[in-house]
């Protein structure tokens, strides 16, 4: 275990208390203090403590994280650890000898804090699941704080005397209350006040953070409360119209979690950026040959296009935009509106919904008034030609070739418009604005001033094993918001839990050693460290 005499605490106990002013987390002295931590987790799994004990000491890899500049550790449990309290495999240990065979687990939990604040490294003890194992299956009964097994009075329970058992120990500062609120095959969970419909219960997720958040913090009025959004935490939105308010003020943090699955953009629809760049690039030869060919036309005196050409173009193109608004609208809310979060997709869906069904009845309008006048025009031809004489020469008429003529134009037009519109949609899903659009919709306005809602929001998952164009935008966003955030995970491994070993966790930022970083670029990106020799 880490001997807090031997080594400079990160964070000095006269930093301490944290608190909360607007959006900023503040110390002690009221200057901004920024949570830079990292998930470690295990001890909410069926092992019941945390992963690497098995290769490496808590002093090893307490120091790795002091090493790479992490200031504060989110550790997971499970509402089952707490009350079941059951041994520790000793298999899952052996490299660390403060812990006994057989350790409940529980006081490995204990100890792991320990080690942790003991290098001046702080804690967010981290509600993640009811019952032990992986999170978070949409199908699972613990997306709520309430199972059978485990109903809402037990959960308070378990989370007020874990406050109590750390209340002496300053740098544990912050109790995620829950992990990953979202819908299960029994309750959905709302932003307002709860009901039964339809036989499913209508769990009110504001009111029980704030019972649970209020008896932590009668434990301990000194702790930070996190609150998280709906859906895997990923929406915050009902706060607007219903802030959490606790009877402690300058307790509440927001916390979301971001994961590139969250995104409907996610699979780099089209190929993004190189289909993007070809179809621009098509729709730029597009034009140019229309205005070589209205040119061309006009230096003849032929009319380089009609009003139907015209019509039967623009009608196109507005209904080609609005069938892409609609299929936007089915394909976001056949991702987003899955078992675990009912009610998301709706919402983010309905204003591309209605403008593409108004953009679609205005496209096939006036492709019908297209047509409407072709006909009426050819009626009147017909009319005309009757009555002129006949014996003319055979082959194409000038009134033919200038009727072709006009044609191509619109259609080379329609062509760079619809090339373009296939540009825009697949540079755009790649696009920094618009991730921070959809972000700073689902959780990033709770950091705007001088509302009921507004409170600092601690980014508590994020993630990758790629270096794409998400990830970038998402750091990019971390930076610029000057959020707090904690990296999932620190593990080099996970257990794989139908196969009963440990398996490599490509997240990580450790590897599969549980001695060496994973990829230098990660860890770079997360807290600027640049391992030696690299």
């Amino acid at each position: 275990m880490v001997n807090s005499s031997q080594v400079t605490p990160v964070v000095p106990l006269e930093l301490l208390p944290l608190q909360t002013k607007g959006r900023w987390i503040v110390d002690s002295r009221s200057q901004r203090f920024r949570l830079k931590c990292v998930n470690w987790f295990g001890a909410s799994g069926t092992q019941h403590v945390v992963y690497g004990l098995h290769k490496r000491t808590l002093q090893d890899l307490v120091s790795t994280l002091v090493t790479w500049g992490f200031n504060c550790v989110r550790l997971p449990f499970s509402l089952e650890l707490f009350f079941t309290n059951p041994p520790v495999p000793g298999s899952k240990t052996r490299a660390e000898p403060a812990m006994a065979p057989g350790i409940s687990g529980m006081d490995a939990y204990d100890q792991t804090v320990a080690a942790i604040t003991g290098a001046g490294i702080l804690v967010v003890v981290d509600n993640h699941s009811s019952d032990s194992g992986w999170c978070c299956e949409a199908s699972a009964l613990d997306g709520v704080w309430f199972t059978h097994e485990y109903p809402e009075r037990r959960w308070i329970e378990a989370l007020s005397a874990i406050a109590r058992r750390h209340r002496s120990n300053p740098r544990v500062v912050a109790f995620d209350l829950r992990n990953e609120v979202r819908d299960t095959p029994t309750a959905q969970v709302v932003w307002g006040s709860g009901s039964v419909v339809d036989g499913k219960v209508l769990a009110d997720w504001p009111s029980a953070a704030e019972r649970a958040g209020n008896a932590v913090l009668a434990e301990n009025p000194s702790l930070l409360i996190l609150v998280t959004g709906l859906c895997y935490g990923h929406d915050l939105r009902g706060a607007r119209d219903r802030p959490v308010q606790l009877d402690v003020p300058g307790r509440l943090v927001w916390t979301a979690h971001s994961y590139h699955w969250y995104f409907w953009w996610h699979h780099d629809i089209f190929a993004g950026k190189g289909t993007g760049a070809a179809c621009l690039g098509l729709s730029l030869v597009c034009l140019v040959m229309a205005v070589l060919v209205l040119g061309r036309a006009r230096r003849s005196g032929r009319r380089g296009t009609t009003p139907q050409a015209c019509l039967e173009v623009a009608g196109a193109y507005i209904g080609f935009t609005g069938l892409v608004f609609l299929l936007y609208s089915v394909a976001t809310r056949s991702v987003t509106s899955n078992e675990a979060c009912s009610d998301r997709g709706r919402r983010d869906v309905e204003p591309f919904l209605q403008s593409g069904s108004v953009l679609l009845a205005l496209g096939l309008l006036g492709i019908f008034l297209s047509i409407a006048l072709r006909v009426w025009q050819c009626r009147r031809r017909k009319v005309a030609g009757d009555q002129e004489s006949g014996g003319e020469a055979s082959g194409a008429s000038p009134s033919h070739r200038q009727g072709c003529m006009a044609c191509v134009v619109p259609v080379l037009v329609g062509l760079a418009l619809a090339l373009g519109a296939v540009a825009f949609f697949t540079l755009s899903t790649v696009s920094y604005w618009l991730l921070v659009d959809h972000l700073d919709r689902a959780w990033g306005f709770v950091l705007e001033e001088g509302h009921d809602y507004t409170a600092p929001l601690l980014l508590g998952e994020f993630g990758t094993d790629k270096q794409d164009d998400f990830w970038q935008g998402l750091i990019r966003y971390i930076t610029e918001k000057d959020l707090d955030f904690a990296y999932w995970p620190f593990n080099g491994q996970k257990w794989n839990y139908e196969k009963g070993w440990f398996i490599e966790e490509t997240y990580g930022l450790l590897d599969s050693t549980w001695a060496s970083v994973r990829e230098d670029w990660k860890l770079r990106d997360v807290i600027g460290y640049t391992s030696p020799g690299r």
